[in-house]
C-alpha cells in the first residue's frame, strides 16, 4: 500500500522543482468518461473533441465537481475531495458530494445528446464508484497531480464496462442514494 505523508500538495519555485507530495483523499466519487464513435485519429475530430472537453469543464464548475485529467477520449473527474471542496460555491455545498457527480454525468449525457443531429453515433458511457484513495502530486519531470489505488481503478473498470449511452454505478456508489 501507499503512504502519506502529511503535507498538503503546493507549488514550490514552479513546475520544475516540485517534490513527491501525497496524501490520503479518504472516500471520493470518481467518475470515468469514454467519448464513443468519435474517431480522433481524424484531424478534424479534434475540433470538436476539444469543443466536448471544454465545454465538460463549464459543466465541472457548474456542479462542484473537479476535472482531474484526460487521456485521449476519456475524462476523469471526482467530487468530495476535501482539497477541492472548499472552492466550490455555497449553494454547491448544501449538495451531498455524491449527487453532485452523479448530476454531472446526467448532464454529461445530455450535452452528447445534443449533437444527435449532427453526429447520431456520438455517446457517452460512464462509470462512477466512491472510495478511498491517495492524491499528490507524482513525478518529476510536469508532475502532475493524480488520483491512486483501488477505488480509481474499479471507477475506470465500470467505465470499460458500460455501454455507450448508459451510466455503470458501483454498489458503494448506488448504496449512497437516500431513496
Amino acid at each position: 500500500t501507499l503512504e502519506s505523508n502529511s503535507k498538503k500538495p503546493q507549488m514550490i519555485q514552479g513546475f520544475d522543482q516540485m517534490k513527491f507530495i501525497a496524501d490520503d483523499a479518504g472516500c471520493i466519487n470518481i467518475l470515468f468518461c469514454e467519448i464513443c464513435n468519435l474517431d480522433i485519429n481524424d484531424h478534424k475530430n479534434l475540433d470538436i473533441l476539444d469543443m466536448i472537453y471544454s465545454d465538460f469543464d463549464r459543466l465541472c464548475k457548474k456542479f462542484g465537481v473537479q476535472k482531474i485529467e484526460t487521456v485521449g477520449k476519456i475524462y476523469m473527474a471526482c467530487s468530495g475531495l476535501q482539497l477541492f471542496e472548499k472552492n466550490i460555491d455555497s449553494e454547491q455545498k448544501l449538495m451531498k458530494s455524491h449527487d453532485r457527480i452523479f448530476n454531472f454525468a446526467v448532464e454529461m449525457h445530455r450535452y452528447i445528446d445534443r449533437f444527435s443531429l449532427q453526429m447520431p453515433l456520438l455517446k457517452v458511457k460512464i462509470g462512477i464508484h466512491n472510495g478511498n484513495c491517495i492524491y499528490g502530486f507524482f513525478g518529476q519531470h510536469k508532475p502532475q497531480f493524480s488520483l491512486i489505488g483501488d477505488s480509481v481503478n474499479t471507477a475506470s473498470r465500470h467505465c470499460l464496462v458500460s455501454q455507450p449511452g448508459l451510466i455503470v454505478l458501483s454498489k458503494n456508489f448506488y448504496s449512497g442514494f437516500s431513496n
